[in-house]
This record gives structure tokens, C-alpha cells and sequence, in this order.
């Protein structure tokens, strides 16, 4: 059992990656399950960025990339994303 007093340096190598992995899982989960109060819309680079907590560079790859094609409607410059599906959507293994 790793305690939170415990200094990363005291750690094994599997203890270490059994810590990253929870904390990752962690956070995958709170992302993936939008609250309640949540917008289902959200508009431009800018909400693309805000549904995932990232920057608005890494928003426009994910965006191009074509893995979330299907929550996006775009127009010219207006893009409309469905942040529910495109969570969902990003959640999904692509081959």
C-alpha cells in the first residue's frame, strides 16, 4: 500500500506505473462523463478545447484528426460541436 506521505524516489518501478495508471484512469473518467449542468454545444476551436482541457493547438489536431468528425458541424468558419458525442466518440478505439 503506497501512503501519500510517500517521496516518489522510494518507490518501485511497478508502484510508480500503478500510480500514473490511477491517476490517469481518474482523470479519463471525470472527462469522459459530462456533468448535468454540462452545454451540450459548444462552438469554435475555443469549446472544442474547453470539452477536453486542452489548448486551443492541441483542440485543432484533434479536430483534423477526423476522430470526432461525426459530433462536428461546421459552415465556414462556424463549427458547432456535440460535446457529449465527441467525448464519447474520442473515448472509442480507432484502428
Amino acid at each position: 500500500m503506497i501512503h501519500q506521505d510517500t517521496r516518489i524516489i522510494d518507490l518501485t518501478v511497478a508502484q510508480l506505473a500503478e500510480v500514473i495508471d490511477k491517476a490517469v484512469e481518474e482523470s479519463l473518467s471525470r472527462r469522459s462523463h459530462p456533468t448535468d449542468n454540462a452545454p451540450r454545444f459548444v462552438y469554435g476551436i475555443k469549446g472544442i478545447a474547453t470539452i477536453f482541457g486542452v489548448s486551443e493547438r492541441q483542440a485543432r489536431y484533434i479536430k483534423s484528426s477526423g476522430v470526432i468528425n461525426k459530433a462536428i458541424r461546421q459552415q465556414g468558419r462556424t463549427i458547432i460541436t456535440d460535446a457529449h458525442m465527441a467525448l464519447q466518440l474520442f473515448g472509442t478505439k480507432h484502428s
